[in-house]
């Protein structure tokens, strides 16, 4: 059966558009003509101008030509705490896709006095 690809976007075709959420395999998403756009290093509220590498019939795959912030004019840092329950003992601090890598803090309940709980929680969030 031949590929269907997507009439209302080409290849090569650029546009301006702003990520709405994060697949599941970490890509940014977009809309554009009406299509979903899957963009990867894209983060949601992040404004780029993008380029159609692959058009397919229900979707399309871009690549970042040039980022638009806004005022700071950097990527924001996002600070990423992860508090486990006693049953846990440890976990991996780092979290790999194929766009992004997170590194995360890490409380674990299970190694804290109840006492010191709070404290500790208290002091990560400061």
């Amino acid at each position: 059966m031949p590929e269907i690809y997507n009439e209302a976007m080409k290849r090569n075709e650029e546009f301006t558009g702003e990520c709405t959420d994060l697949s599941d395999q970490g890509y940014g998403v977009l809309r554009h003509k009406g299509e979903v756009v899957f963009v990867p290093g894209l983060l949601p509220q992040e404004k780029a101008r993008i380029r159609v590498i692959l058009a397919k019939k229900s979707f399309a795959i871009g690549r970042v030509m040039e980022r638009f912030y806004r005022d700071t004019k950097k990527i924001p840092d996002i600070r990423l705490i992860v508090i486990y329950t006693g049953d846990v003992l440890r976990a991996q601090s780092v979290f790999e896709m194929p766009c992004m890598m997170l590194r995360m803090e890490q409380v674990f309940i299970a190694e804290l006095p109840e006492e010191e709980i709070y404290q500790t929680i208290e002091h990560k969030l400061a």
